[in-house]
């Protein structure tokens, strides 16, 4: 079974063919060779189509992820810059604690002082009337 001289066999034609065809096929050595460069070039050129199509897709994608990549650069900076608020924040809240616990602290000392020096005048009048 020989072909045309420029005629090439696909996979899909090989399928076709039953045994006896498929045997005569075999002893064509000249045949099978150009049967496997014509689907090897096929493939490759399929694989270069393939590999074009998805740069483009991914070009197409480039403009969205830069934006994107700024955007995400400005949040960041911007949650930078909360963050650092933040930690000012709760050193001042912490210092203002710090305070009032002294303050009440004070008050509490003072309030206890003036109640001993009561009580000491008391003592002191009782003694001395008595």
């Amino acid at each position: 079974m020989h072909h045309g001289g420029d005629s090439v066999l696909h996979l899909d034609y090989l399928k076709c063919l039953n045994t006896a065809q498929l045997l005569e096929l075999l002893e064509d050595e000249e045949q099978i060779r150009e049967t496997f460069r014509s689907n090897s070039k096929k493939s490759k050129k399929i694989l270069i189509a393939s590999n074009c199509w998805l740069a483009e897709k991914n070009l197409a994608f480039q403009p969205h992820l830069t934006s994107s990549k700024r955007l995400l650069a400005e949040k960041y900076q911007t949650l930078a810059h909360i963050v650092s608020s933040m930690r000012h924040k709760e050193k001042k809240i912490e210092n203002l604690q710090r305070k009032l616990n002294l303050r009440a602290i004070h008050r509490i000392l003072k309030g206890k002082i003036n109640l001993t020096s009561s009580q000491s005048e008391t003592l002191w009048q009782t003694f001395t009337d008595g």
